[in-house]
């Protein structure tokens, strides 16, 4: 049984959409790759000139070979870039020392030890009982 091509297209579209959610620095390019791949499986299911295949092929590879070229980049220079956008925000937040939840707000120094002091005192009647 043999897929519709919109159908097919709309799939890899919403699979690449999906992928946007990670925000990294080569997402645009991942979703140009799934647009030249669905565009690719079109113009050979319709039977487009050969011309028109043999350029989706070509803009592919090469679009394949720029990702890799900026993965291999950003691998070595920029790790972080490769990261999820969330990923990033929680580790700057821990690079930062800032501690706090939503509840409380962001907690100072004075604050946090008083916290810890009452966490230790909590817990110290447990650890006696045993």
């Amino acid at each position: 049984m043999q897929q519709n091509p919109l159908s097919m297209f709309q799939l890899l579209f919403k699979q690449a959409t999906a992928l946007a959610s990670k925000s990294t620095a080569l997402n645009p390019l991942i979703v140009i790759i799934f647009i030249l791949i669905a565009a690719t499986f079109v113009s050979f299911s319709m039977e487009c000139p050969i011309g028109v295949s043999i350029f989706l092929i070509v803009a592919l590879g090469l679009s394949l070979a720029l990702y890799l070229i900026a993965y291999t980049f950003f691998m070595f220079k920029n790790p972080d870039a490769l990261r999820s956008e969330k990923f990033t925000l929680k580790k700057e937040i821990l690079q930062r020392a800032v501690f706090g939840d939503d509840l409380r707000g962001i907690l100072d120094d004075d604050e946090m030890i008083l916290l810890a002091k009452q966490q230790k005192t909590l817990e110290a009647p447990k650890e006696l009982s045993k």
